[in-house]
């Protein structure tokens, strides 16, 4: 092995693994006893031990099983002791154990959330908090959280859940600002929707024999059309684990299906370009938290050498949806019909036209565009900024196509393929449409600040990239 993979072994190393039985937990177990670390776990239950490591004897690991409540600070307390005691100090801990009730808000007990939050929030805190003054006597240790989508994002019937593991990632970012001094580093992995008996029920085929609605949404929505597996997880619970991340703290890594980090254009006509500032700093607010990146286009003031219509605001979201140098773009007009209108004259571009929050969750779950028009002259006098906030979280909140009411979903999602198809059949290529269409005025769309700063950088279709080279010539 060379120095540089040597970063990425564990040998000599011990890992706990908490709840690592099965699923998750035990395709990160295996996986760190492929890297050289000694394994150690616990369940609940003296049965789900023996059934671990007789899962880990058969893929030919030795693991330490121990019976423990991670909710029990005084049995969590007397584990590691012991474990430190019979196998060594623990080098890196991964908080797995987990939870999921997924019952409605309203109908959920208080004690049925508390238990959410015991297990999945608490314990991490009782098991970190156990583990870490050894790790610091040590002089190192990696603490890695299973997080989850839900850090991020809220889905009905998970309220407890949601609320937990966005408590944990910012337990996560707490205990890398408190004790990173000690070369302690912990992150978070935040699992897309990974195939286990947690998420079985979402799986299940349905009495008429069609995959459940759930089920198909996974599937329509992840590039490799698939739900993950839990071997998907080994590679980045490998690197966090290893010394090839010491400088990564405080980080979650989302391994998942990349619904997030898209990239969003703002695009401002000239009537409301004055507005430009505010509405890109609301954007930003809402959406870098989820990870998504906010591309500014101009308009930027009424000032602006060059000069934007709602026409050519139309163009330009075209360009950059067609090239794949945008992901959504938000733009609008005084009205915000005209630029509606304009956006929508291009293929592969669904706009819609959004005054509400409201309008915007709809839009997204049962339209799923990938464009918004906003009336930016209209409900923007004191506190306009709240309802762009609004529109923006509601627009944002969930990953798109999702369904309303949810047992929608599958006609709702079978319109929208149908529609793509209708644009596809009545629409030529863009590279076409700006070569016919008058040159100054694609010339006009395309001169602004916002172009040059970052459309060729981001651009993914080369014929698009020459095109727009040639115009600008």
């Amino acid at each position: 092995m060379n120095d540089f993979m040597k970063k990425f072994s564990l040998e000599g190393k011990v890992a706990l693994v908490t709840g690592a039985s099965y699923g998750i937990g035990f395709a990160i177990a295996s996986a760190y006893a492929q890297a050289g670390a000694t394994i150690v776990f616990n369940d609940i239950k003296q049965e789900l031990v023996d059934k671990g490591l007789a899962a880990y004897k058969e893929l030919g690991i030795e693991a330490h099983g121990y019976v423990c409540d991670v909710t029990n600070e005084e049995q969590v307390n007397a584990l590691v002791a012991q474990v430190e005691k019979e196998v060594g100090v623990i080098d890196i801990l991964v908080n797995n154990a987990g939870i999921i009730k997924r019952i409605p808000m309203c109908d959920m007990t208080a004690e049925q959330f508390r238990q959410v939050i015991d297990v999945d929030l608490n314990a991490p805190f009782i098991v970190s908090k156990a583990v870490i003054p050894s790790m610091i006597k040590k002089g190192h240790g990696k603490i890695i959280n299973i997080c989850s989508m839900m850090s991020e994002l809220g889905r009905e019937t998970v309220s407890a859940y949601a609320a937990a593991k966005g408590g944990l990632k910012m337990l996560t970012r707490n205990i890398a600002s408190e004790y990173g001094e000690f070369n302690i580093q912990c992150n978070g992995i935040g699992p897309g929707y990974i195939a286990t008996p947690q998420t079985a029920p979402l799986r299940e085929i349905q009495p008429d024999g069609s995959r459940h609605p759930f089920d198909q949404f996974i599937i329509a929505k992840t590039p490799a059309a698939r739900w993950g597996v839990t071997e998907d997880l080994q590679g980045p619970a490998v690197f966090l684990a290893s010394d090839a991340s010491d400088f990564v703290n405080g980080h979650v890594l989302y391994v998942d299906r990349k619904e997030s980090d898209m990239k969003i254009a703002l695009i401002n006509e000239n009537s409301q370009a004055a507005k430009n500032g505010m509405i890109f700093d609301t954007l930003k607010k809402v959406v870098e938290p989820m990870g998504h990146e906010v591309y500014n286009y101009g308009m930027y003031s009424a000032e602006d050498e060059h000069q934007l219509t709602y026409v050519q605001n139309g163009i330009l979201a075209a360009v950059l949806l067609n090239s794949g140098a945008a992901d959504y773009v938000i733009t609008g007009c005084g009205t915000g019909e005209g630029a509606m209108l304009a956006c929508n004259s291009f293929p592969k571009v669904l706009c819609g036209h959004i005054t509400s929050p409201l309008d915007a969750y709809l839009f997204s779950q049962v339209n799923d565009g990938n464009c918004i028009a906003l009336p930016f002259a209209e409900n923007f006098g004191w506190g306009g900024e709240l309802n762009l906030q609004y529109i923006f979280e509601k627009l944002f909140c969930a990953p798109g196509g999702g369904g309303y009411p949810k047992e929608r979903v599958v006609p709702e999602q079978r319109n929208k393929k149908i529609l793509d198809e209708v644009k596809e059949v009545t629409h030529t290529d863009m590279v076409t449409i700006l070569k016919n269409l008058d040159r100054e005025l694609v010339k006009g769309a395309l001169s602004g600040e916002g172009v040059k700063k970052y459309f060729f950088d981001n651009c993914k279709c080369e014929k698009l990239a020459a095109c727009v080279k040639e115009i600008l010539a």
